[in-house]
């Protein structure tokens, strides 16, 4: 029998309270944060320079808010340079980070209504033709953070048909001069050292287009600021892939960050699928142009309107894109950071505009510098808690493997030792019962041997002193339906089957934080030995999340002999929660389920008691009991029972309407979302489930 499995601590996929952690939906694509991550180990043992490329609107222009992520990713990880400048800027007086002159240029911006050809653009939505004697010049400002006023590569981007001459002055000296012939693809001409200034002038060019220059470090952090006023992100889709390719080669960017929504949401949106579905395409436009990138999508911000009263309020549009924000990063299989949350939620942007000193301007929509590094710092601890949990989940599965590869050594051993010994007594297992073929599988064939009285133990659980009014705990399955499994699972008990039993559990954040699932497989695989058991969890799912072909495949992949469905949570959080349309839901993925894994039986968990939250302008937020996570579990158990499904009812079990959210908070066991659970309570929640399960084992081995 193999060695109890270690429960996943408790570190991993949680977040600390009272912040606002990365949300990483990438598990099977890696396309989220872990690009990053890796980049950032192999700078600790690899010199080498990790980019960053934060594209927004006008709430990060002039360099807001990514100065001072720059400065502090490169005080921990080392770099210089203010990274990526366009070649002319409508910001550039008041850009703090560096000083930026420029003469002789004709500018061109996706954002502009007439003359601009769309197959020249660059991957900031401009290009820029040299007028005779154009320069543009690049100086370091050492007021703002220490590392942006020198660095150690500077370089000018430019696409040339014709033949272009080009020269650089690196601190007011010389200038050094540079002839390129024709090429058609992007290049870059370089000059190195210790660069406070550059100046590059064009003395001859014909047919080129200009597109940028930079200021970096030779490793460490560099970050770029593609922001563009007015705009949705939609326009990146327009970006030649051919250009992102060859931009990709010059810089390739470890993590792209997307902050978009300012010019989307309005005061009373509430439908935003065409947005959705655009920005889909996008990312599927930077993943092909990008692929060793990782993807972070960060949400609007808060923005406030004044009613016809005059009172300030949240636009009830901003909430909404932040869910189809959060949803399109699920969709994609990318990395979410909820910004509007980690400000404050509603009202917070009023808040920022009459802090003391402001944070924001009086349009209630956009940030000041102050403001934009207090948000640098709430992102920055998001993706410093992030590094930090990842490379705690890499040590944990590293000494898992190291765990298993003991194991299997010791198996290997003991199999020569006692092999001889197992041939001789093969038979005296079960005298008299036959060895069954998989291909002829009856679940009463142990009857016939008088073997069905092998209940097991069902240890007892010391609850916490505050759980008053429990139900009872026991799976309901009317119809019969886990009597296959239950019997696969007394054959592998008995060493009549040898093949592993594969359990997937599918559901939302409850299961992708891993501790509840693992628990509860971990229990399973000490009792009955080759037993897997597999959790796939999204943050923020629906039960319609998985309604999409290649989910349910990644599901069926995993050949199941027993699928879990635990859903209900994010679906009784929609203040208008429909119950037909959760049950016409339910359906439609138990449809596709079982269209993949026909007699493949399925077990349904009800969500946990949750609160949802209030908060008035200027005041603390409020919690009180979700009133609709009770309809929502009627809902599921009336759709089990409807549909041949077996179901755990944990609301029940913990207490029901009357306790099941009141047992959890008072015994101290709830995040402070009033949503999730401490540790301890996801390990209570997998030894309950454990119960359930081997209690209804025990019922199937004494009939």
């Amino acid at each position: 029998m193999p060695p109890p499995p270690t429960v996943k601590p408790a570190f991993v996929d949680t977040c600390r309270g009272g912040m606002t952690c990365i949300e990483d939906y990438s598990d099977s694509t890696l396309r989220g944060m872990t690009p990053f991550y890796r980049a950032l180990d192999e700078l600790a043992t690899h010199p080498r320079l990790v980019r960053v490329a934060y594209f927004g609107d006008s709430f990060i222009e002039a360099d807001i808010l990514t100065a001072d992520l720059r400065a502090m990713l490169q005080e921990r990880y080392g770099g210089c340079g203010v990274g990526f400048v366009t070649i002319t800027s409508m910001t550039s007086g008041y850009r703090p980070t560096v000083r930026h002159n420029f003469s002789g240029w004709q500018s061109h911006s996706v954002m502009d209504s007439v003359f601009f050809d769309r197959s020249k653009q660059g991957i900031s939505g401009h290009y820029f033709i040299p007028h005779p004697g154009a320069y543009v010049e690049l100086r370091g400002q050492k007021n703002y953070a220490s590392r942006l006023d020198t660095c150690e590569h500077a370089s000018i981007f430019f696409y040339n048909k014709g033949e272009v001459t080009l020269s650089a002055s690196v601190n007011k000296g010389e200038p050094q001069t540079e002839t390129f012939p024709p090429t058609g693809e992007l290049r870059e001409m370089d000059v190195t050292g210790h660069i406070g200034s550059v100046r590059w002038k064009v003395e001859s060019a014909d047919s080129t287009l200009f597109y940028g220059l930079a200021m970096d470090g030779t490793q460490g952090i560099i970050v770029d600021n593609f922001s563009l006023r007015g705009s949705s992100g939609l326009s990146l889709r327009s970006v030649p892939v051919w250009m992102m390719r060859e931009f990709n080669e010059q810089r390739p960017y470890d993590l792209i960050i997307l902050q978009y929504g300012l010019n989307v949401a309005t005061e009373r949106g509430r439908n935003y699928d065409r947005y959705r579905d655009g920005m889909a395409t996008t990312i599927a436009h930077l993943k092909n142009a990008f692929p060793q990138a990782g993807i972070l999508i960060v949400s609007v911000g808060d923005r406030e309107y004044k009613t016809e009263e005059g009172d300030l309020r949240t636009m009830p549009g901003i909430k909404n894109l932040v869910r189809y924000q959060q949803n399109l990063a699920a969709d994609s299989g990318v990395a979410f950071w909820n910004m509007f949350e980690a400000m404050g939620g509603e009202g917070s942007m009023a808040d920022m505009v009459h802090a003391k000193p402001s944070l924001a301007n009086y349009d209630y929509t956009h940030i000041n510098f102050r403001g934009g590094r207090h948000l640098a710092e709430l992102l920055y601890e998001a993706l410093i808690y992030g590094k930090e949990q990842y490379d705690r989940r890499r040590a944990y599965e590293a000494d898992l493997r190291s765990g298993d590869l003991r194991f299997a050594v010791c198996c290997v051993v003991l199999t020569l030792l006692f092999l001889p010994l197992r041939r001789a007594c093969a038979q005296d297992a079960l005298p008299g019962c036959p060895r069954l073929q998989e291909t002829a599988f009856d679940c009463d064939t142990l009857m016939v041997c008088g073997q069905r009285t092998d209940t097991l133990p069902v240890p007892l659980i010391a609850l916490p002193a505050a759980f008053r009014q429990l139900g009872g705990n026991e799976l309901i399955d009317s119809v019969g339906i886990l009597k296959p499994f239950w019997e696969k699972l007394r054959m592998l008990r008995l060493g009549i089957a040898t093949d592993t039993i594969r359990i997937v559990h599918v559901g939302d954040s409850h299961i992708r934080g891993h501790i509840f699932p693992e628990t509860t497989g971990g229990r399973l695989q000490q009792t009955f030995g080759a037993l897997s058991y597999t959790d796939v969890g999204i943050n923020g799912a629906f039960c319609v999340t998985f309604t999409r072909p290649e989910r349910v495949a990644d599901i069926a992949a995993l050949r199941p002999d027993l699928v879990i469905l635990s859903f209900g949570t994010n679906e009784s959080h929609n203040r208008r929660y429909n119950s037909m349309l959760h049950y016409r839901q339910m359906d439609e993925l138990v449809r596709m389920l079982r269209d993949r894994l026909p007699g493949i039986p399925m077990l349904m968990t009800t969500p946990p008691g949750s609160y949802e939250s209030f908060r008035q302008r200027r005041r603390r937020r409020t919690y009180k009991i979700n009133p609709r996570t009770s309809v929502a579990v009627q809902t599921i158990r009336r759709f089990a029972d409807a549909n041949g499904l077996a179901v755990w009812d944990m609301y029940e079990a913990f207490g029901g309407v009357r306790r099941a959210c009141l047992n959890w908070r008072e015994a101290g066991l709830m995040r402070p979302d009033h949503v999730h659970y401490l540790p301890e309570g996801y390990v209570l929640q997998g030894e309950m489930f454990y119960r359930a399960l081997l209690k209804a084992y025990n019922d199937y081995c004494s009939q």
